[in-house]
Order: C-alpha cells, then sequence, then structure tokens
C-alpha cells in the first residue's frame, strides 16, 4: 500500500531543499554525527522498508477497504489529525517501555541536530510505525485512492519531520503552541532530567499542551542533546544494527 519511489522522492526533494537552507544559516556543522545519520537512513529506508513490503501481503485486506469519506480535504484533515493523535501516544510508548525504547533511543543517541537527524533510525522503527499508526488509522478511516491525498499528507509530514530536527535560529512565538518548531523538539531531545517526557507531538504542539506534556521553549537557554552514559560512536552503530540492543555493552 506504500508507492516507495513517490515516498523517495518526497524525501529527496524536502532533505535537498532544507539542507541548502540549514547549510546557508546553521553555524556549524557535525560531519561525525551527520555521518551516522546517513547510515541509519539507508538502513531505515533499505532494510526498514524491504521489512514493510514483506509484512505488506500478510495483513488482512480488510484493513485497505476503501473510505466512506468522499471529499479529499476532509479525509487528508481528519488523517492528520487521527495520525498525529496515535503518533503521540506512540512516542509516549517509546519513551516508557525498554523494548520500544531501546529502538528509539539510536535516534536520542544524537549529540547534534539537524535536518539528516531525522531519519537517524533504527530499521524497526519504519516496520513498528506502519503497524502501530499507519494501519490504525486506515482500519478507522479506511484508504484513500487518490495519490493526490497521499502525496499532500506525507509532503506535510515530512516536512515537520524535518523542520523539527533543522539547525537553523526559529524564532520563539505562539507558533510554538500550535505546530512543532524546532523550538519544541530540540527540548524532546535534550539531555536535561527537566525535560524528560516532554514535546512528544511530531506536526501539532497543541496535542502536548492538551496532553500536560509541553515544555515551554521560552523557558530555556540553552541544551545540550544525547542520551546518558550513551556518548561512544562504536555504541551508537551497535544499537542501531542489533534489535534487542538492550544487551550491548560498550
Amino acid at each position: 500500500m506504500i508507492d516507495f519511489l513517490a515516498l523517495y522522492g518526497k524525501i529527496i526533494f524536502l532533505l535537498v531543499v532544507l539542507s541548502f537552507i540549514e547549510f546557508f544559516f546553521s553555524k556549524k556543522i557535525d560531519w561525525k554525527e551527520r555521518d551516522i545519520n546517513f547510515l541509519g537512513l539507508a538502513l531505515s529506508l533499505g532494510i526498514g522498508n524491504f521489512i514493510v513490503l514483506k509484512m505488506d501481503p500478510l495483513i488482512p485486506q480488510s484493513i485497505f477497504r476503501p473510505s466512506e469519506i468522499n471529499n479529499e480535504l476532509i479525509y487528508i484533515i481528519l488523517y492528520l489529525i487521527l495520525r498525529n493523535v496515535i503518533y503521540y501516544w506512540y512516542q509516549r510508548a517509546q519513551h516508557t517501555f525498554s523494548f520500544l525504547w531501546n529502538i528509539h533511543r539510536f535516534h536520542h543517541s544524537a549529540e547534534s541536530l539537524d535536518v539528516t537527524s531525522s531519519h537517524r533510525s533504527h530499521f524497526l522503527e519504519a516496520p513498528l510505525q506502519y503497524l502501530c499508526i499507519r494501519l490504525v488509522v486506515f482500519l478507522i478511516l479506511g484508504v484513500s485512492f487518490s495519490s493526490t491525498v497521499y502525496f499532500i499528507i506525507d509532503f506535510f509530514l515530512f516536512f515537520f519531520l524535518y523542520l523539527g530536527h533543522i539547525d537553523i535560529k526559529f524564532p520563539k512565538s505562539f507558533v510554538d503552541k500550535i505546530f512543532v518548531t524546532p523550538n519544541i523538539h530540540r527540548i524532546h531531545h535534550s539531555i536535561d532530567s527537566n525535560h524528560y517526557s516532554k514535546n512528544f507531538a511530531q506536526v501539532f504542539s497543541f496535542l502536548d499542551i492538551i496532553f500536560k506534556t509541553f515544555f515551554n521553549p521560552k523557558q530555556v537557554m540553552s541544551i545540550r542533546f544525547g542520551v546518558s552514559d550513551f556518548f561512544s560512536t562504536k555504541k551508537k552503530i551497535k544499537t542501531m544494527i542489533w534489535p534487542l540492543s538492550v544487551f550491548i555493552k560498550d
């Protein structure tokens, strides 16, 4: 149910455009972290999406029933809202349950953030999100067979995914309480214990306000990224490759 060629096209286009913006406005580029990000990107899009392709025929076809929502705009709006509510709770689960955290912590191991950090993901992340998020949305809303609908949805989601990680100075304003900006998502990646379990949303930051996990960026002067006791490059790469990373030791 996923057109990977179209998906990769959106990813490459947005990555290139936002990387150019970042190049001109960012203070510095951490190439050591970017190398790990690109390795994660290759494994996630390669192995992760290969697993999704192999899973697809095993999914009950009743999940892929045609949507009863005929208005494409309404379908897009409902999809984005529902998808982001489910993603919010999926993110909370990742930070709560050890198995999910041991997969997700590779993403959080980045000691600097930039647009390529968006795809710093374990290869099991794509299959898990497909099962726990995308299929649940299909189960509730049904499937639209308009390619335009998913082009707009994916473009919107990837834009905010990259925006949250981009390394540029972003003005702090009321926008932070509506959409996820770099100001909001940097707090989610903070190593400061006061910032733990904060700002889980991917697109709509008002979800964090509703569920009382919002941390106002106006209260933050500086941020350090990473995972406690998890700063060796060797361990980061092992964690990316090995599914049960809970067993990995330095």
